[in-house]
């Protein structure tokens, strides 16, 4: 692995090969400034580019990357004796691989942060050979709003590519099953990548709507009746809306899994004196009770694997609590209140 390294102080360089360059995997190539990357341009061997950010010809961290970008793609990282968290916000969003502190720097980390960015490299191909769409890329970590969870991304890439090309080789009915669990996937993605600083007031009615069609056709493609009571309200939910949009659908996703042909199902929006509340009532006693949304150590009877994933990971989505979840069971129907 090649690292082309850019400090204009020779002791820290010395040091810093010296501790990471101990390594037989890694092969330090020194300039001190970042003209002097122009003249090995013609070389695409370089692996990883390590910048110390306090350079006398240092413009800013969006000079740097841009500088170096016209030369190679090969992951940034910034290195800093100073404060990480102060340089790491506009550091990823610039287009940085990651910031160091230039005294946590090892041989271990660098390889790890250069085969996380070939893994998504790797990934954005494949999932583009698996398309058929050349331009299919994985957003890079300065594109994720919420960059401090975008070590949640790259695992889900690996589960979600293995779940497409299994149902390939799938039954139908399998196959399903597998594209419910990729709509986990999806929803857990949307959520590492909601930008959740920004709280904003999202209508409850308004989004209840907006997936209303897609829940009908899901209960109807299993031959059950599902009815939204969706009248313009001012209901409101603090939060980040892609958040609350991912987990109210998946919430709603496993309620209908959880069903079996010929059941009923009825959701409304009711105020009370504190808050909203969705009350979804059911033709027959189809849940055990409020610790379903939560993970605990059995799974339920008579409840799918899908189910119980959307189930829960619509819970964790909209940061519920089983406080929050109340069960009326009567002879042949059953109520779940879920207060917002």
């Amino acid at each position: 692995m090649l690292i082309h390294y850019i400090e204009d102080n020779e002791r820290d360089a010395r040091l810093i090969k010296l501790i990471a360059g101990s390594d037989t995997d890694l092969n330090f190539r020194i300039s001190t400034t970042l003209s002097e990357l122009t003249q090995f341009a013609m070389d695409k061997s370089v692996d990883c580019i390590l910048l110390d950010v306090q350079r006398p010809d240092a413009v800013s961290l969006e000079d740097d990357i841009r500088k170096v970008r016209a030369l190679t793609d090969a992951p940034i990282i910034f290195i800093t004796g100073g404060d990480v968290d102060a340089l790491r916000n506009d550091a990823m969003r610039a287009g940085a691989e990651a910031v160091l502190e230039k005294a946590t720097l090892s041989s271990g980390v660098l390889k790890q942060i250069f085969w996380n960015a070939k893994s998504r490299s790797d990934m954005a191909r494949s999932r583009a050979q698996e398309t058929g769409d050349p331009e299919l890329e994985v957003p890079a970590p300065s594109d994720w709003p919420n960059y401090n969870l975008n070590v949640i991304d790259l695992p889900l890439m690996f589960v979600e590519t293995t779940i497409i090309n299994l149902r390939t080789r799938m039954s139908e009915r399998d196959a399903t099953v597998m594209q419910e669990l990729q709509e986990v996937i999806s929803s857990l993605r949307s959520y590492s990548r909601s930008d959740l600083s920004r709280d904003s007031r999202i209508s409850l009615a308004e989004t209840l709507s907006s997936i209303r069609e897609e829940m009908e056709a899901l209960a109807t493609a299993r031959d059950m009746t599902l009815l939204m009571h969706d009248e313009p309200s001012w209901h409101t939910q603090m939060g980040s809306a892609n958040v609350f949009l991912a987990g109210l659908k998946c919430l709603l996703r496993g309620y209908v899994l959880a069903g079996q042909a010929g059941d009923r199902m009825f959701l409304r929006l009711e105020k009370t004196d504190c808050d909203a509340k969705l009350v979804m009532t059911t033709s027959r006693n189809m849940l055990d009770g409020a610790h379903i949304f939560f993970p605990h150590n059995h799974i339920a009877q008579d409840l799918s694997l899908a189910a119980l994933c959307f189930l829960q990971t619509g819970a964790l989505l909209l940061g519920l609590r089983e406080q929050q979840i109340e069960f009326h069971t009567g002879p042949a129907t059953q109520q779940v209140i879920i207060h917002l």
